[in-house]
């Protein structure tokens, strides 16, 4: 058996744990179309290809499901996030994940992906939160002919800082994001057309954080042509309507055009690649300075690379405009780098490690903040038998800006056991 298959679910365990312990760049919340555009391609990525550890599965009727328990303990030297009078404390994570397929009919299905946690800070006081994970999800994709048409609910519900590069001073930043919606994609011949809408709701439960409390409307389309059975090119555009619950922050319209790729180069290497120019227009608040419109430019390139059948690679180059998170904010330009690399030495063992460095500046009303970032992990893991895996892992974390009291550095260690039923 191929050694880096065998260890797939131990190198899952790892990967997943250590973005929960420190929350990686990739994983920010859904930003405007194009990025929730993403989030459905890789999910529905994910909901077509066969699973590793299709062995594990249970069965009722015509409901498959898989499920996993975990806890882990996570030792954090500075939990707030300061660059100052650092808060060191233990945080007890114990977390549940179900994910289920239920086949309505032989091309019709509906899949469930859920993961419920709990955080429970030992020393610091009212930051204690259930989150709901990031790939959560309930999709019905129907499939008639050449069409396939999804209906979707996407949520997540995490107090997760790290990820976020423009939060500091604070142990939690508590968010509900959830997207309901409906995407279509028809395949005729060597075309591929798509398209889809979706509402996006973001609300905070921290008093401090309501200002960002949104609901943006989502759009995209999609024409492209295929040039071989695994790899298309065409273009796509994007159109977003964000209005805020308070009037502090500033509604806008944003809007996206480019051309993308996703070229499988090798059998072992496959490329996914886009760019194109963005625009902006902000709705005018009395009294404050603001600009009127952006127009920039976004772009990324993904990577991925079985380098050997034991070990896989993958790079992520991305720039980005988002949403503003602090009070005041109207958007954030950013570039992140993010190296991956996933070794399967044994069987049933992994070791996964990650290094990210990130390039931003948040525009506010007043001022701007220019940023830096620099993140690296590691993470071991190996399965003592079938259905029970630990995962010890490291993580640290620094943020550097040219505003005085907001840097930060934060070290982390934690180990997770895990248990399949």
């Amino acid at each position: 058996m191929n050694r880096f298959r065998s260890s797939s679910r131990a190198a899952a365990w790892a990967g997943l744990l250590t973005a929960a312990a420190w929350g990686v760049p990739e994983a920010a919340w859904g930003q405007d179309a194009l990025q929730g555009t993403l989030q459905g391609d890789r999910a529905y990525r994910q909901r077509i290809t066969p699973p590793a550890n299709l062995g594990d599965y249970r069965h009722i009727g015509a409901f498959t499901y898989f499920t996993s328990l975990s806890y882990g303990v996570e030792w954090r030297d500075n939990v707030l996030n300061t660059e100052s009078n650092h808060h060191a404390d233990f945080i007890h994570r114990p977390h549940f994940d179900l994910n289920g397929i239920l086949h309505v009919s032989d091309r019709s299905r509906l899949q469930l992906g859920f993961g419920v946690g709990y955080s429970h800070y030992m020393n610091t006081p009212g930051q204690d939160r259930f989150n709901i994970a990031p790939n959560s999800e309930l999709a019905w994709d129907i499939t008639a002919r050449d069409i396939v048409v999804t209906l979707y609910d996407r949520f997540t519900y995490t107090e997760d800082v790290l990820s976020q590069g423009v939060v500091t001073g604070v142990a939690s930043f508590p968010r509900l994001d959830n997207t309901l919606g409906m995407r279509a994609t028809w395949s005729p011949g060597r075309f591929v057309v798509s398209g889809g809408y979706g509402h996006e709701t973001f609300q905070s439960s921290a008093a401090a954080f309501n200002y960002v409390n949104r609901a943006t409307e989502n759009f995209f389309e999609r024409f492209g042509y295929k040039l071989a059975p695994q790899s298309v090119a065409g273009v796509e555009a994007t159109e977003s309507f964000t209005d805020y619950v308070k009037s502090i922050q500033r509604d806008n319209t944003s809007l996206s055009f480019g051309p993308y790729t996703e070229w499988k180069i090798t059998r072992v290497v496959n490329l996914i690649a886009r760019a194109g120019v963005l625009n902006y227009s902000f709705k005018d608040i009395v009294g404050q300075p603001h600009l009127a419109t952006l127009s920039s430019y976004y772009g990324s390139l993904e990577i991925d690379h079985d380098l050997t059948p034991h070990i896989r690679q993958r790079l992520m180059v991305d720039r980005r405009v988002t949403q503003g998170l602090n009070q005041g904010g109207q958007y954030i330009q950013s570039s992140t780098v993010n190296y991956n690399i996933s070794w399967g030495f044994k069987p049933r063992a992994s070791l996964t490690s990650t290094v990210f460095m990130e390039d931003g500046t948040e525009a506010r009303a007043a001022s701007s903040e220019p940023y830096k970032r620099f993140g690296a992990s590691a993470a071991i893991s190996y399965e003592i038998m079938k259905r029970l895996a630990p995962t010890l892992s490291y993580s640290y974390i620094q943020r550097t800006s040219k505003l005085a009291g907001r840097g930060y550095e934060v070290n982390a260690v934690s180990l997770y056991i895990s248990y399949r039923f």
